[in-house]
């Protein structure tokens, strides 16, 4: 004790020695913190007193706050509780967690458990948003992975409302997963990307499903994002029937949300050619219906003439079936026939709608080509109908093209043939047509028949008591028919009509000329008929009809279009065809007959 006191240690300790106490020889080296010399006389003497010698030094680290070094003693000592307790105590939860880790791990959860207990202490008992993050980065240094990732899911709207702040923290969890346990990944996934669809942010959920190619949830992501091109690329890296039905749900939302030109780049033709159709964008469907084929085109025309119609545009109907054609329908036939009489039964001259009936007989006239299936869909009055109102629109058709290269004699036969349609065409402007023509030719005769007829109809018509139909006479011998509708409005005006009345009345007084209309010999029962006439008033024998003036062809005058085979009389065929080298029926390039 002494020799302690004076400073002479070494003695000291060789009398503690000799005297079977090594033990206040080590005590006394830990008294004077000479830590080399107290763990040489326990290696020599008393081996288990190393642990107290490093413990003494620990906790004189400890009152130095040199924890690294106490920490290091505690654990040479094996007394990891020591460190454990030693961080607690300075709440320094993240080392404390880390020796738990690394020497205890089974006092993780209740280390945890103390941490949240301390967070939640130094708020007041609640639990936030800062103390469950400093847990959850304590964990991921202390390399606690999977309790790290608990907790930075553990955080949502009751700890903040700065969304920002969880995204990341939730991204956090993820990127923990992606790159220390990837086996969570995605069990993490799922509950991030729930928790992006819960506040609609799709496309950020479709990112995240990348990550474990969840094809199906990245398509289901993408379409609510409205990202159609990244569902369908990723709809493509799958199965067909999952292509399909991608495909279905985006032909689905185009036509909901109208988008028409969209349709179309993606191949949806049909589908947007009807939208563009309820949006009556018609010139885009036309356009469509051309990429779908000549049937879908004319189907197409149809439609649109057929609201054309309804609203009452009726040129503008036929001038889209003339540019677009007409289906091989009942119905196609039926809209053609009724836009032609309503066109023909116009009190406007030929003149005027000429162009229109042109564009209407070229329907027709397609219309009518031989298609026995068409044939069948209609009935036989139909098909007559659709013939007749065709020819006479040719009749009227050569007609105005004769008249504009002088073919007075053409002209003149035309109107004259055109009167057998009295019920369709205006009777009073049939027989002022024909009438004018003969008196311009010098066919007087004819003329006075003809516009003789025309004042009783134009008296009808102003009379107000008037019937429907008219009977005119001198017409016995002839196919006209005998009962004339009569019209509702004049074709010409009083001026015009007070000229006529004078030409006929100066005629009767005249007497020079012979009312009555030319004949020739029914080739079948001999008896006189009307010159113009293609059917015999008395045995009803029927005459092929002259394709370019309507008149009955006769045998020893009869030549045929070397195409469509249609009759002519010689004289009226070369004439026509020397004007215009072609037929009048079917429109093909001919010449004239020597």
């Amino acid at each position: 004790m002494f020799l302690e006191d004076e400073g002479r240690f070494g003695e000291a300790e060789n009398e503690f020695i000799k005297g079977g106490k090594p033990r206040e020889a080590i005590d006394m080296y830990i008294h004077q913190q000479d830590w080399q010399a107290a763990v040489k006389v326990a290696d020599l003497c008393e081996p288990a007193a190393v642990t107290d010698i490093q413990l003494a030094q620990a906790e004189l680290f400890l009152k130095q706050n040199e924890l690294e070094k106490a920490e290091a003693l505690f654990l040479l000592a094996k007394k990891t509780e020591f460190a454990l307790n030693m961080y607690k105590e300075y709440n320094r939860w993240e080392d404390a967690i880390r020796i738990a880790k690394d020497h205890m791990p089974s006092l993780i959860p209740e280390l945890n458990q103390d941490f949240a207990s301390f967070m939640k202490s130094q708020n007041g008992g609640i639990e936030t948003f800062d103390g469950i993050m400093a847990q959850a980065q304590a964990m991921e240094q202390a390399q606690d992975y999977l309790e790290a990732i608990n907790l930075y899911l553990h955080l949502d709207v009751r700890h903040t409302d700065d969304n920002s702040k969880l995204h990341e923290v939730w991204m956090k969890a993820i990127n923990v997963a992606k790159h220390y346990a990837h086996i969570r990944l995605p069990e993490v996934v799922h509950v991030v990307a729930k928790r992006f669809i819960a506040e609609g942010i799709y496309e950020e959920a479709a990112n995240l499903y990348e990550d474990i190619n969840a094809s199906k949830e990245i398509i289901e992501m993408c379409i609510k994002a409205g990202q159609w091109d990244r569902a369908r690329q990723a709809a493509a890296k799958g199965d067909v029937q999952q292509q399909q039905h991608v495909d279905k749900l985006f032909k689905q939302h185009l036509l909901k949300t109208q988008d028409a030109g969209q349709l179309v780049q993606t191949g949806y033709i049909a589908e947007a050619l009807e939208l563009y159709a309820q949006g009556g964008v018609w010139d885009k469907v036309h356009e469509l219906a051309g990429l779908l084929g000549p049937d879908k085109q004319k189907e197409v025309s149809l439609r649109h003439a057929k609201l054309c119609l309804d609203s009452q545009k009726n040129v503008e109907a036929i001038a889209i079936l003339a540019c677009y054609g007409a289906p091989s329908t009942r119905a196609a036939c039926e809209l053609c026939c009724f836009l032609m009489k309503d066109l023909l039964g116009s009190s406007q001259k030929y003149s005027d709608i000429g162009h229109g009936i042109q564009e209407l007989r070229t329907v027709l006239f397609e219309l009518g080509k031989p298609n026995a299936e068409f044939h069948t869909a209609i009935f036989s009055t139909e098909w007559l109908e659709l013939k007749e109102l065709c020819l006479i629109a040719t009749y009227i058709c050569s007609c105005l093209h004769a008249q504009s290269q002088g073919l007075q004699e053409i002209v003149a036969k035309l109107f004259i043939s055109l009167l057998r349609y009295c019920r369709i065409v205006p009777s009073d402007k049939a027989f002022y047509e024909a009438g004018i023509a003969c008196k311009q030719l010098g066919w007087q005769g004819m003329a006075f028949v003809y516009l003789n007829c025309y004042l009783d109809i134009a008296e009808a018509i102003d009379s107000p008591d008037h019937g429907t139909l008219l009977d005119v006479s001198g017409l016995e011998m002839s196919d006209i028919p005998q009962n004339i509708p009569v019209p509702e409005q004049h074709f010409i005006s009083e001026e015009s009509r007070e000229e006529v009345r004078d030409w006929i009345i100066q005629l009767s007084l005249d007497q020079q000329v012979e009312p009555t209309l030319p004949s020739r010999s029914c080739e079948r029962c001999g008896k006189a008929v009307d010159a113009a006439s293609i059917i015999c008033f008395s045995c009803k024998y029927q005459n092929e009809a002259c394709c370019v003036t309507g008149y009955p062809v006769l045998p020893h005058k009869r030549v045929t279009c070397k195409l469509c085979d249609m009759p002519a009389n010689k004289k009226d065929w070369n004439s026509f065809t020397q004007s215009f080298e072609r037929c009048p029926w079917c429109h093909k390039s001919q010449q004239p007959e020597y």
